[in-house]
C-alpha cells in the first residue's frame, strides 16, 4: 500500500492530505511538495517540516512561504518566493523585509497593474522602488503620497 500512495502524492497534487499523518514519511512530504510546492507544504506535519523541504516547497511554488515556519524563513528563501510569486512580501517577517525583496516583488507585478506597490510596507518604499513600480506601471502614481 505504501508505494500506491506514494505514486498517488508524486502524481496529483494536494494528496499528501489523504495520506494518515503518522504514515506521512521526509520522502512523502518532499514527493508533495515537489508536485505542489504550496499544498504539499501545508500538508506536511510540522515535526517534519525541514529547511530543505521547505526551500524544495518555495522553489515550486513561491506562495509556499506562508507555510514556512517562521524560525526557517531566511533572506534567501524568502527572495526565491518572491521570484515566484510576488504577494509573498506579504509573509515575509519584517525584520527581513528589505530593499532588494522589495525591487523584486515590484518587478513581479507583470501581471497585477501596479499593485505590487501596495504590497510593499511604508518603511520600505524607497525612492528606487516606488521608481521601479513607476517605471513598470505608471498608473502607480496615482496611489502615491508626496
Amino acid at each position: 500500500m505504501p508505494d500506491l500512495c506514494f505514486y498517488a502524492v508524486r502524481n496529483e497534487e494536494g494528496t499528501l492530505r489523504f495520506i494518515p499523518e503518522a504514515s506521512r514519511t521526509p520522502e512523502f512530504c518532499l514527493a508533495a511538495v515537489q508536485t505542489d510546492g504550496c499544498a504539499g507544504l501545508w500538508d506536511t506535519p510540522e515535526s517534519l517540516k525541514t529547511a530543505e523541504l521547505c526551500l524544495a516547497a518555495v522553489k515550486r511554488n513561491g506562495s509556499a512561504l506562508a507555510y514556512v515556519p517562521e524560525q526557517l524563513k531566511t533572506p534567501e528563501i524568502c527572495h526565491i518566493a518572491i521570484k515566484g510569486y510576488g504577494l509573498a512580501l506579504n509573509d515575509v517577517p519584517e525584520p527581513l523585509v528589505t530593499e532588494e525583496l522589495c525591487l523584486a516583488t515590484v518587478r513581479n507585478d507583470d501581471d497585477r497593474y501596479g499593485d505590487a506597490l501596495d504590497d510593499v510596507p511604508d518603511m520600505a518604499k524607497t525612492f528606487r522602488v516606488c521608481l521601479e513600480a513607476v517605471k513598470r506601471q505608471t498608473v502607480v502614481i496615482e496611489s502615491m503620497e508626496f
